[in-house]
């Protein structure tokens, strides 16, 4: 592969996870709950198989959940971007990591603007430190795979 392909490929994943992040974003608050509704009672029915007696608070369970996808949804946009930053510029160091992260950072943001804009949804400054504190981890989890390799 050519170094102008990787380039292409890493950033079309960057962008392609992006559209995800927007697809999620532009369901209306029905359809974002009934998702995560559906995945609460998965891990629910789970605990409870696990630990018969166990009594969770189920609404700060939900809450848990929908942060925990945002962290996650991030965590794998920092590695993703990341990765195409790296590739572009060539070598890893603490302006690589920041572009990479300020671009999740401002993607953050506009997904949370975007979502002002849907019926039911808000735009909440505390998903926009969520995802950045996702994006940052992906990146530093991506930083530590690639460390460890250049190590070797």
């Amino acid at each position: 592969m050519t170094e102008k392909q990787r380039k292409w490929l890493a950033w079309s994943l960057a962008i392609a996870w992006m559209g995800v992040i927007f697809l999620f974003s532009a369901q209306q608050a029905e359809e974002s709950a009934r998702l995560s509704g559906g995945i609460l009672k998965y891990l629910l029915d789970g605990i409870s198989a696990m630990i018969p007696n166990a009594e969770l608070n189920q609404d700060l369970f939900h809450l848990l959940v929908r942060k925990g996808a945002h962290f996650g949804i991030y965590g794998v946009l920092g590695v993703l971007v990341l990765n195409a930053v790296f590739i572009t510029r060539g070598k890893l160091d603490i302006k690589t990591f920041l572009v990479a992260v300020a671009i999740c950072v401002t993607y953050a943001i506009t997904d949370e603007v975007h979502q002002m804009f849907v019926p039911g949804r808000a735009g909440m400054i505390e998903d926009v430190a969520i995802d950045t504190l996702g994006a940052a981890a992906g990146a530093l989890f991506w930083t530590f795979l690639k460390s460890s390799d250049v190590a070797q």
